[in-house]
């Protein structure tokens, strides 16, 4: 994907144009209710190789032992949303209060056991920008492979170098599924050319990850019977009217819909098509990544791939959440995932925020308004990869790093990209690979299933997990008991 002329120009402007680590240390960040024991750093890495293209990173230290611990990208979805709203919303060590006013902390913070960098990624998305045309959101697949290997390799030559020795894994969520896998054969391609810095690429995991639109469109029909979404008469007719005959797993829905992008399908016209439209998203009032989550619809127009709020009440009663988590309860945060994209967007537009985190004047001055998810960006990316099995079947062939394995994990009540289309798809990668699978069985938390799993091995391992909570991710993939 890249070539050897854009990697040369590349390495030649960030030798050039060295950049201190410190300049981007975050000195104090606003309206946090304890203090960390953990640096934390946020800046701009070049992303191509005259660095008019600005992606914006925030990396946390490990609150273990950061100079043994792994390094963790975290790459979000969408296509256009923010790898900083998932640091507020899921993964990172903080979190905003319902009001966006302040902070507390996320003890489930994937920077307990490793370093975690968060980069906004494509241009256009969160503080990412560009800055000769800071409305330029022109995104594809290809493209943006290229702008996230570029940005790494900014990390690790100039921003960050003494991370270039150190381990590091790429993960991420949701439309993740094509950003990792398209990033990962150019890493692949880098190190075994010996252009790229860092050789000890160890790592992939994806949250429901969209990595085969087919599938994932198959499947959430079916997933959608198996909710008790609608009638077993209904059921009678839909696989009358698609010509489910055999199997009803292998039943094609996809071919009696149409798409423009990829992203979103209508009905052919067809008595199936126009059957099977409504289960492919939900009423306003629900959850789109957790079916059972309780959220209250506001009237609130909100962006069609966001999830639904519940009304704000009076602030005083939310204004120390920290002391009121049930660490015990499926839903210890009161509807958290229903208002944390608000929070956040309010805490990352104050001024003073976005001081402490160096963000560009020049951002500041043109796109001005940090948003969780851009329609904007949704609406003109250009999807290459509706199909990731080649991609996987070249990193698995062509890796030489030792000890490379890859997670494949899904919360079982997200409807976006539901679980069994996932697997589905990572059933067939392995059959065409000859990978025998282990017995799919429970994992435990807390004496509890969390979810169940199994391995198909080979070369590259493939851990396929199901997860009981989405938002709750576990980390125990990077530590050293992973591979057991």
């Amino acid at each position: 994907m890249l070539t050897v002329i854009s990697l040369f120009a590349l390495s030649l402007s960030l030798f050039t144009t060295a950049q201190n680590a410190s300049l981007d240390l975050i000195q104090n960040l606003p309206y946090l209710n304890y203090i960390p024991n953990f640096k934390q750093y946020s800046g701009y890495l070049k992303a191509n190789a005259n660095g008019t293209w600005k992606f914006h990173y925030w990396l946390v230290e490990s609150q273990s032992n950061p100079e043994t611990d792994p390094l963790i990208l975290w790459l979000e979805g969408g296509p256009g949303c923010s790898s900083v709203g998932s640091f507020f919303e899921e993964l990172g060590p903080f979190y905003a209060n319902r009001d966006g006013q302040s902070l507390y902390e996320n003890v489930f913070s994937w920077n307990k056991v490793a370093n975690v960098l968060f980069i906004e990624s494509p241009l256009g998305t969160g503080f990412s920008y560009d800055s000769r045309k800071p409305n330029n959101i022109e995104a594809n697949d290809d493209l943006v492979a290229n702008q996230n290997y570029m940005a790494l390799m900014d990390f690790f030559l100039n921003v960050q170098p003494e991370y270039q020795n150190k381990p590091f894994y790429i993960t991420g969520e949701s439309y993740a599924g094509v950003y990792l896998p398209t990033l990962a054969l150019n890493l692949v391609n880098g190190i075994n050319n010996g252009s790229f810095p860092n050789k000890n690429f160890k790592g992939m995991a994806i949250g429901n990850g969209y990595m085969n639109e087919k599938h994932l469109t198959n499947s959430l029909i079916l997933w959608s019977n198996y909710h008790a979404r609608i009638s077993t008469e209904t059921w009678t007719n839909i696989k009358r009217a698609c010509n489910c005959t055999g199997d009803v797993d292998d039943c094609n829905f996809y071919q009696y819909l149409t798409t423009e992008n990829h992203l979103d399908c209508q009905s052919d016209n067809s008595t199936c098509g126009d059957l099977i439209v409504p289960l492919l998203t939900l009423p306003d009032n629900q959850d789109l990544y957790n079916y059972y989550e309780d959220c209250y619809d506001t009237n609130d127009s909100s962006q069609r791939y966001r999830k639904r709020r519940i009304p704000l009440p009076a602030l005083k009663a939310y204004q120390d959440t920290a002391q009121k988590l049930d660490y015990d309860n499926t839903d210890n945060q009161f509807g958290f995932p229903c208002w944390n994209e608000d929070a956040a967007e309010k805490y990352l537009n104050k001024p003073e925020v976005q001081a402490a985190l160096h963000i560009a004047k020049d951002w500041q001055d043109s796109v001005k308004t940090w948003q969780d998810c851009s329609d904007e960006i949704y609406d003109n990316y250009v999807v290459t990869y509706i199909d990731t099995s080649d991609l996987f079947r070249y990193i698995i062939g062509n890796v030489t790093t030792s000890d490379f394995r890859i997670l494949i994990y899904s919360g079982d009540t997200d409807i976006v990209c539901n679980f069994l289309g996932v697997a589905w798809h990572i059933r067939d990668l392995a059959k065409s690979l000859a990978m025998p699978s282990t017995q799919h069985k429970p994992w435990f938390y807390r004496g509890q299933i969390a979810g169940h799993g199994q391995r198909y091995k080979g070369k590259v391992p493939i851990d396929l997990l199901t997860v009981k909570v989405y938002y709750f991710v576990f980390v125990l993939f990077f530590s050293s008991n992973a591979s057991q």
